[in-house]
């Protein structure tokens, strides 16, 4: 070896790639944090992208994310989610989304009634919710004063993994529209980055 050189080179070549999940949300506020601040912090081997827009009707949601598959090289690996609350929305609107789940790696995330049912799952079962007004009260127990924003801290892993265990035994079928109130399929998007 050369004086004064190192016996230690640097390696050159590829960087593994990391699997992106492209994620449509209805909301602009709680979705966004909840992926960016509490998922990515226990996932280092894949990439998420939140894609969030001033409309929220199904078909404006699936809009956004077929001009994001459109304009971006997606990957075989890569996969792409919409993320609804079932409450607002007929079973006509959400059609067009179904047809678009066919498609491989195009995926379906709905909660019923909406969002902040997975957000309770992470501290209880969620058993007999009778309206958003009952569960906004229950989620209330755990997340005091909740508007919306996420606090990383009050969602530990462990309190993730029992949220999708909770979920989980509550569901049947990924895309199903007719999902029971008080149920969420928004589990199987949050296994598939955990288990990336």
């Amino acid at each position: 070896m050369a004086k004064g050189r190192s016996r230690y080179q640097r390696t050159f070549g590829n960087r593994r790639y990391k699997k992106l999940f492209i994620i449509a949300p209805e909301g602009r506020k709680t979705e966004p944090n909840y992926f960016y601040s509490v998922i990515r912090r226990y996932n280092s081997n894949s990439s998420i992208k939140v894609i969030t827009g001033k409309a929220s009707s199904p078909n404006q949601v699936l809009k956004r994310i077929r001009n994001f598959q459109k304009q971006n090289h997606m990957k075989s690996k890569d996969e792409s989610w919409i993320v609804l609350d079932k409450d607002e929305w007929l079973d006509t609107q959400m059609d067009e989304i179904n047809r678009w789940t066919n498609k491989k790696k195009n995926f379906l995330a709905l909660s019923n009634p909406n969002f902040e049912y997975w957000l309770l799952l992470h501290f209880e079962d969620g058993n007999g919710i009778g309206s958003k007004r009952e569960l906004k009260q229950r989620l209330n127990k755990f997340l005091p004063c909740y508007q919306k924003d996420i606090d990383k801290h009050k969602f530990p892993y462990e309190a993730v993994q029992d949220a999708i265990i909770r979920a989980s035994k509550q569901i049947n079928s990924q895309n199903d529209t007719t999902l029971p109130f008080g149920s969420t399929t928004v589990f199987m998007l949050v296994k598939q980055i955990l288990n990336t």
